[in-house]
């Protein structure tokens, strides 16, 4: 079960970035298949491994990441759905955030990191090429904040506790980082590139398998 639900994971995110990059009427049924499997990975956890009463934090941001992920596919049919899912991606995050302790927070590796965003989105904007609509500034601020905290928290952890676990969540949390980067460029910057769409689709469900998999250990 536990390498079948990986191996079926990455089938339907192909399915999905095909389904993505050729416009498919298909792409949300696709898209909804494929994040199902990380929820399904991290419930089959609680059933059949041991997690801790903490790593809940992490059924739970699977769960709210999944509705995330269908309201920002159906953000073509209503503005207010790219809201609620940046909502529930954001809460998703803090849900994350909850499992590791404060004092694993690496404090160096939070400003390096948004201070590298910062520099890229300065140099978009002098390029003319970024189209980011000022009020949704104040959400995307505060999920890269806590996004950002994931990569802090959790090479922090690592280093302080390196195991199979600890090294899944931060693979994870730098896939994560990536991911929304890449997926930032998708959406605000201009054109928009294939191979953006495919890198962004790729390491989101990498990202989102890889924590749900670290329940299982």
């Amino acid at each position: 079960m536990i390498v079948l639900i990986p191996l079926s994971s990455l089938v339907f995110t192909i399915l999905l970035i095909f389904a993505t990059l050729n416009d498919s009427p298909d792409r949300l049924w696709f898209k909804l298949m494929a994040c199902a499997h990380f929820v399904v990975l991290g419930l089959g956890a609680f059933v059949y491994a041991d997690p801790t009463m903490r790593e809940y934090g992490i059924l739970l941001g699977l769960v709210l990441s999944f509705l995330g992920d269908l309201f920002l596919a159906l953000r073509r049919r209503s503005k207010n759905y790219f809201m609620l899912g940046i909502a529930f991606f954001t809460f998703a995050q803090f849900a994350y955030l909850s499992i590791y302790p404060w004092t694993s927070f690496q404090h160096p590796v939070f400003v390096i990191a948004f201070t590298l965003q910062i520099l890229t989105l300065w140099a978009f904007s002098q390029k003319g090429v970024l189209e980011l609509p000022h009020k949704i500034l104040p959400f995307l601020i505060l999920y890269d904040f806590a996004l950002v905290a994931m990569v802090s928290f959790t090479s922090g952890l690592y280093s302080f506790e390196p195991n199979p676990v600890t090294l899944l969540r931060l693979v994870s949390s730098s896939a994560f980082f990536l991911s929304d980067s890449i997926l930032f460029m998708v959406y605000f910057i201009k054109p928009k590139k294939k191979a953006r769409i495919v890198a962004y689709l790729f390491l989101y469900h990498v990202a989102q398998t890889l924590i749900a998999l670290s329940l299982w250990y």
